[in-house]
């Protein structure tokens, strides 16, 4: 019988990797997320590490600056990572319990806060972060991102937001259309042309120098 040349593969089905399920009692979303982000390292270690010698990726209970609720799932409602070296891309969207976040004065590259619904402050200034994403984030009131690399932010339906400083930045556009609570803000020393600040009619502080502005609409 002639050789068909016929190469019969047989495939075995892995689980994922990482995708390790929750301690009993914690929201399986909230745990993943942060997890994530607690195990990226580089040559100081892991970012869990660096927030506390007793760190176990499998036990919450040892993950430093994380507050969670008392109702079962436990929600991450609170965060203070700062500062402790940390580095990479935090994602925590979609944490809908989580309250606060601080995070300034680390290193990290990239923030998503989308989705999390409850977050009234965010600190994340003094990092190296080049795009921010807060869009629905409905509670949240004051936002500190300056002194970063951003080139993107994303604050479409921030709705309650009342402080916002972004300064010294890379910003070449700031929509702010849908922040009509704004009281504050500063975008100075970006690489904004234009500013569309006229939704905002609780305005009353605006510092908006060393920008390319040829246009403002107040």
């Amino acid at each position: 019988m002639a050789d068909s040349g016929l190469v019969v593969l047989s495939y075995i089905t892995l689980p994922a990797v990482g995708s390790a399920e929750a301690p009993s009692g914690y929201d399986e979303h909230d745990y993943e997320k942060l997890k994530a982000f607690l195990e990226l390292a580089n040559e100081a270690g892991t970012n869990g590490s660096k927030l506390s010698a007793g760190y176990d990726p499998d036990n919450p209970d040892t993950w430093a600056g994380v507050t969670w609720s008392d109702s079962t799932p436990k929600r991450v409602t609170h965060i203070n990572w700062a500062p402790m070296g940390l580095i990479g891309n935090l994602d925590v969207s979609g944490c809908t319990e989580l309250k606060s976040l601080d995070c300034e004065n680390n290193h990290l590259d990239s923030l998503n806060v989308s989705n999390c619904t409850a977050l009234e402050s965010l600190n994340c200034y003094h990092n190296r972060l080049t795009s921010l994403h807060a869009s629905n984030c409905t509670a949240l009131q004051s936002l500190d991102c300056y002194d970063n690399q951003l080139s993107t932010l994303d604050l479409s339906n921030c709705t309650a937001l009342n402080l916002l400083d972004c300064q010294n930045n890379q910003l070449s556009n700031l929509d702010v259309s849908t922040c009509a609570a704004l009281t504050s803000l500063k975008c100075s020393n970006n690489r904004l042309a234009s500013l569309d600040v006229s939704n905002c009619t609780a305005l009353r502080d605006l510092s908006c120098r060393y920008n390319q502005l040829t246009f403002a609409n107040l």
